[in-house]
C-alpha cells in the first residue's frame, strides 16, 4: 500500500514510547544496586525466570496478531498499562523482606512484559504488513530511529547524569517518570490517524491454528536461511537491549567519570548513528540487508575489544561511538529482516504470518536477553563488584572490562557467524521483494473486479426492481 510521507512519519514515531519504556528498563539495575541497594542476583534471577513465560507469552501475542489484525487498538490499550506498570518499578523498596522483592518484581515485569510485547509486535507486523519493499521498510525503519532520538536521547543522556552523580533517590524517579510520560504523549499522537484496515488483506488469509504453528516451527528448524537469520536477529536484538546497562558500568566504575564526561561517549554514539542512518538505504540497494548488518557487526567487534584493553578517555569515546555502529545497523535493519522473512514464507505458504513469525523470533529474544542479563549480573559479582563503594578495587576494574567487553564481542561473534553461512543475497532478496509486490497488486487488481462486479449486480438488481413495479 502507497503511504503518504504523513503516514511514514507516523510510523516513525510510532515506536518512541516503547523506546523510552526499554531504555528506562535497561537503567533498572544500576538503579537497584546503586540507588535502591537491592542485590544484583535478586533482580537477574527474576527476570530469568520470566524467560520461560516470556517464550509462551510471544506465542500467543503472535497469534492474536495475526488473527484479530486490530493493531491499532491492541497498542492503544497497551500504552497506559505499560507506562504505570514502569513507574511501579521504580516505587520498589530496600526495606522489604527478600520473598516479598521477588513477589513485587516477579508480578509486575510479567505483566509489562505482555504489555510491551504486545505493543511491540502489533506495531513491527502493521509496518511490515503495511509496506512491501525491503527500500521502503529500511527507509522508514530509519525514519523512526532518527524521529525518535530525541525522546530516546532524554531517557538515555538523562539517567546516565542522575545514576552516575550524587542525586536523591526521589528526584532520580522523577527523570524517568518524566522520560515516560513523554514516551506516552508522543506515541499516542503518533497513532492518531492510523487504521489496522490500512493492511492490505490476502485473498487466501485463513484463521491461524496450532497445525500453522508446528508447521512454521518445522520451517524455520529446516531452512538454513529462516534459522540463521533468526539466530542472528535474536542475539543481536537481545544484546543491543542490554547495552546501556554495560556503558553505565564502565563509565562509573571502570574509567570512574560522570556528569558531562559520562554523556560524550553517548553523543559521539549517537553521531554514528545519524551517519549509519544516512547511508543504510542506499546500503542496502548496493550490497542487501544482509551484508549491510554483517560489515556494521564486524566494527562493533573491534570496538568493543579495544574497550578492553585501551585507558584513555579520548580513544575511550571513539570506540564507544564505533560501537554504535553495529547497533545501528541492528536497529535500522530488524523490522526490515522480520519482515523479508515473512515475505519469504507468505510465499511458501500463500498465507500472511507476519505476527506469528515475529512471536517466534521474540520468543528466542525475551529468553536470550534475560539469560545474558543473568549472566552480566552473575559476572558483576563473580568479579567482586560492590555497589556500595564509589571506587572499584584494582582487579574488579579488570575484571568488569572483559565482562563489559567480552559478552558484546562473542555474542556479536555469533551473529557475524550466522550471517556469513546464510544463504541469501542481494539478488535473493530483490526476487522476494518483486513477487510480494506481484502478489499485492495482483490482490488488490482481484478485490477491485469483486468490487464491480458488486456493484454490477446491485445496479442490475435495481434496473430489475424498477421494471417490476412497472416504472
Amino acid at each position: 500500500m502507497e503511504l503518504t510521507k504523513g503516514k511514514k512519519f507516523q510510523l516513525a514515531v510510532m515506536g518512541s514510547m516503547f523506546m523510552l519504556v526499554t531504555v528506562v528498563d535497561g537503567s533498572l539495575l544500576k538503579y537497584y544496586t546503586d540507588i535502591v541497594g537491592i542485590r544484583p542476583t535478586i533482580f537477574g534471577k527474576v527476570v530469568s525466570i520470566l524467560s520461560v513465560f516470556g517464550m509462551f507469552n510471544m506465542i500467543w501475542g503472535g497469534i492474536l496478531t495475526d488473527i484479530k489484525g486490530k493493531y491499532i487498538e491492541i497498542m492503544r490499550y497497551t500504552i497506559p498499562i505499560s507506562a504505570v506498570l514502569s513507574v511501579g518499578l521504580l516505587l520498589v523498596q530496600p526495606t522489604w523482606s527478600t520473598p516479598l522483592l521477588y513477589a513485587v518484581l516477579f508480578a509486575i515485569i510479567f505483566v509489562n512484559d505482555i504489555s510491551k510485547m504486545l505493543f511491540a509486535a502489533n506495531a513491527n507486523v502493521f509496518v511490515m504488513n503495511v509496506l512491501s519493499s525491503s527500500e521502503d521498510r529500511t527507509s522508514v525503519s530509519v525514519w523512526r530511529q532518527v524521529v525518535s532520538f530525541f525522546p530516546a536521547g532524554v531517557a538515555s543522556y538523562l539517567p546516565i547524569l542522575v545514576l552516575t552523580g550524587d542525586m536523591s533517590r526521589p528526584s532520580i524517579i522523577l527523570v524517568f517518570v518524566g522520560c515516560i510520560i513523554l514516551g506516552v504523549v508522543i506515541t499516542e499522537f503518533s497513532l492518531r490517524g492510523l487504521r489496522s484496515d490500512m493492511v492490505v488483506k490476502s485473498k487466501n488469509e485463513k484463521p491461524i491454528t496450532f497445525r500453522d504453528l508446528w508447521d512454521t516451527a518445522k520451517m524455520v528448524v529446516r531452512s538454513p536461511i529462516y534459522l540463521f537469520m533468526m539466530l542472528a536477529l535474536v542475539l543481536m536484538q537481545a544484546l543491543s537491549s542490554m547495552y546501556y546497562q554495560g556503558y553505565l558500568y564502565y563509565m562509573d566504575n571502570v574509567i570512574n567519570v560522570s556528569g558531562i564526561k559520562a554523556i560524550i561517549p553517548d553523543v559521539a554514539g549517537a553521531a554514528v548513528q545519524f551517519a549509519v542512518f544516512a547511508v543504510l538505504v542506499k546500503l542496502v540497494s548496493r550490497f542487501g540487508s544482509r551484508d549491510t548488518l554483517r560489515m556494521g557487526l564486524m566494527v562493533t567487534i573491534a570496538a568493543y575489544a579495544g574497550l578492553i584493553f585501551v585507558n584513555n578517555y579520548v580513544v575511550i569515546a571513539v570506540l564507544y561511538a564505533l560501537v554504535m555502529t553495529g547497533f545501528a545497523s541492528v536497529w535500522g535493519l530488524v523490522q526490515p529482516i522480520s519482515g523479508l522473512i515473512a515475505d519469504m514464507e507468505e510465499l511458501e505458504s500463500g498465507k500472511r504470518k507476519a505476527g506469528t513469525l515475529a512471536a517466534f523470533i521474540g520468543m528466542l529474544t525475551i529468553p536470550t536477553l534475560n539469560m545474558l542479563t543473568l549472566l552480566f549480573t552473575t559476572l558483576l559479582e563473580k568479579v567482586g563488584y560492590d555497589g556500595s563503594s564509589s571506587v572499584q578495587a584494582p582487579e574488579t576494574v579488570v575484571g568488569l572490562r572483559y565482562v563489559i567487553g567480552g559478552i558484546p564481542i562473542v555474542v556479536t561473534g555469533l551473529a557475524v557467524l550466522f550471517l556469513s553461512i546464510l544463504p541469501f543475497n542481494k539478488k535473493k532478496e530483490k526476487m522476494v521483494n518483486a513477487a510480494i509486490e506481484e502478489r499485492r497488486i495482483e490482490e488488490g487488481t482481484e478485490e477491485t473486479l469483486d468490487e464491480q462486479d458488486s456493484m454490477v449486480s446491485e445496479d442490475s438488481s435495481t434496473e430489475d426492481g424498477k421494471h417490476a413495479s412497472g416504472e
